[in-house]
C-alpha cells in the first residue's frame, strides 16, 4: 500500500482533492479480486438498507462484522472502521 504523496492532491484517507474521487490503493496481488468483492458489498449494502427498515438488529450486526472482516481481508483500513 502505498501513502499518498504531499502536492499531488490525495490527501492520505483516500479522498481525491482535486476533484472529490475517492482513491483506493490496493496491493496489485488484489487486484484480479476486486470487481467480485465490490458486487458483493453493493448487495450487502442494499441487504443493510432493508435490515435497517426493518430495524433488523441481528442482520446488521452480522452484516457489520462481515463487511468490516473481510475490509481487512482487503487490507482495508476505511472499511474496517
Amino acid at each position: 500500500m502505498n501513502n499518498a504523496i504531499k502536492g499531488n492532491g490525495l490527501h492520505p484517507s483516500g479522498f481525491d482533492m482535486r476533484n472529490g474521487a475517492i482513491v483506493v490503493r490496493i496491493d496489485k496481488a488484489l487486484k484480479n479480486l476486486i470487481p467480485s468483492y465490490l458486487d458483493t458489498r453493493r448487495e450487502d449494502v442494499q441487504k443493510l438498507r432493508r435490515a435497517i427498515a426493518d430495524k433488523d438488529l441481528e442482520t446488521i450486526r452480522l452484516l457489520g462484522h462481515s463487511m468490516k472482516g473481510s475490509g481487512g481481508g482487503m487490507d482495508s483500513k476505511e472499511l474496517q472502521k
